[in-house]
C-alpha cells in the first residue's frame, strides 16, 4: 500500500519519544505487533489513562535485527545472534526505552547500512514480492543496543481496547500532545520532560 509522505512524517512524529513497550512478529497471520506509549492528548485536552497503542505491520516481507553489546555508532561490534521468535524478549529486556527521533518508516539507507552486514537474524518471506514500505525501530541501554528493520505493505493502529484507530486521529493526538507539552508545565511534568517557559533564564 502507498501511503504519502505527509502520513509516514506525521506518523513518524507521533511515535517521538513514545516508549516500545513490546514487539512480535506473529508467523501464522505474517504480522508483526509494536506496543507504544506515545506522548499524545484527547480532544478534550486530558491525558488518557491507558495511552498505549498497537502499530501493526502486516504482509511483512522481511525482518532484520542487530542486536550489539556496544553503543549504536561502534561500527567494530559484532552482533548477537538470536531468532525471530525471541524478538518480544530481547526488546522487553531494554525496559520500555523510548525512540526517538523523526524518521521510522521509509527512511533513507545511511542508518541502516552502518549494521545491515552485522545482524542477529534475517528473516525473509517468499510469498511477498514486493517491499513497499520499511519501518526503522531501536532500543539503546548502557552500551547494549537494538536495530530493527521491517518490510511490509500495510499499517494499522488499534487503541488498548482492540478499536481500530485511523492513522490521521493518532497524527492528530500526538500533535495536541507535543503543543501541550511545549505550554503547560503540568503536561510536561506528567510526560517528565523539562518545561522551559519563555521567562526562564538558561545558565551558559
Amino acid at each position: 500500500m502507498n501511503y504519502t509522505k505527509e502520513i509516514l512524517d506525521g506518523l513518524g512524529r507521533a511515535l517521538n519519544e513514545a516508549e516500545l513497550l513490546g514487539a512480535e512478529f506473529d508467523f501464522e497471520r505474517e504480522l508483526l505487533a509494536c506496543t507504544f506509549n506515545p506522548i499524545v492528548v484527547d480532544e478534550n485536552g486530558e491525558i488518557p489513562s491507558d495511552r498505549r497503542i498497537q502499530l501493526i505491520l502486516r504482509n511483512v516481507n522481511r525482518i532484520v535485527s542487530s542486536l550489539r553489546n556496544a553503543n549504536w555508532d561502534d561500527d567494530n561490534q559484532k552482533a548477537e545472534k538470536f531468532e525471530l521468535s525471541d524478538l518480544l524478549s530481547i526488546v522487553n529486556s531494554f525496559g520500555g526505552l523510548p525512540i526517538y527521533g523523526w524518521e521510522f518508516f521509509n527512511c533513507a539507507e545511511e542508518d541502516f547500512k552502518r549494521w545491515e552486514n552485522r545482524l542477529s537474524f534475517d528473516w525473509k518471506n517468499d510469498k511477498y514480492d514486493g517491499k513497499e514500505n520499511t519501518f526503522d525501530f531501536f532500543q539503546e541501554g548502557h552500551e547494549r543496543h537494538l536495530d530493527v528493520r521491517v518490510w511490509f505493505r500495510e499499517i494499522h493502529l488499534f487503541d488498548p481496547n482492540g478499536q481500530k484507530i485511523e492513522i490521521q486521529n493518532f497524527i492528530d493526538a500526538s500533535d495536541r500532545g507535543w503543543n501541550a507539552l511545549n505550554s503547560n508545565p503540568e503536561v510536561s511534568k506528567h510526560y517528565g520532560i523539562q518545561f522551559i517557559d519563555k521567562n526562564t533564564k538558561l545558565e551558559k
